[in-house]
């Protein structure tokens, strides 16, 4: 006779024919405690019990929960390929209001006082998150070409200091 695993209540043994292995679970109840796992909703943070076999799958309480979070259009902002994309809300000249602008883009752009010029500027992260959009974190390149010499001349976090107060001031000075 052996301990269950969950709860240390004593197994009864079996008199099955043919034998079975040791059961390692005293109920039925504490066999479904162990094989599931509780986690938090990425939508509305509620938590939820899942089995262990779809844990990593799982991200979501509810059908309605994942819709929600596959709506791109109803939300401002989502993530695709690793980068954030939010809706521009008429901010930029470039994007009429209600498209979709990478979020790097758009706090350069807003930090600087125009528009970023479309393939020609580039965004760098310092850090090498592109999930981090903070204006620290922000290096506007000049070209394609300089963007992949840092690429490629070093990693991440790379060398540099944001540039957004420079091209800031220079935008002001060709105002004026």
């Amino acid at each position: 006779m052996g301990c269950c695993i969950v709860c240390s209540n004593n197994v009864k043994k079996r008199y099955d024919n043919p034998p079975r292995p040791e059961s390692k679970y005293c109920s039925m109840k504490c066999k479904k405690e162990d094989n599931n796992t509780e986690l938090t909703c990425r939508e509305c943070t509620y938590k939820y019990i899942v089995r262990n076999s779809r844990a990593e799958r799982s991200g979501y309480c509810s059908k309605v929960c994942f819709d929600k979070s596959q709506d791109i259009y109803g939300s401002d902002r989502f993530e695709k390929d690793g980068v954030m994309w939010v809706k521009a809300r008429g901010k930029t000249k470039a994007t009429r209001k209600g498209k979709f602008i990478q979020e790097h883009r758009l706090v350069a752009s807003e930090f600087i006082g125009r528009d970023l010029i479309p393939n020609v500027e580039m965004v760098l992260h310092i850090n090498g998150d592109n999930l981090d959009n903070h204006t620290k974190n922000i290096y506007v390149c000049a070209s394609r070409s300089e963007l992949q010499e840092i690429i490629h001349s070093s990693c991440a976090p790379y060398p540099y200091k944001s540039n957004l107060e420079q091209l800031k001031k220079e935008t002001i000075d060709e105002n004026n």
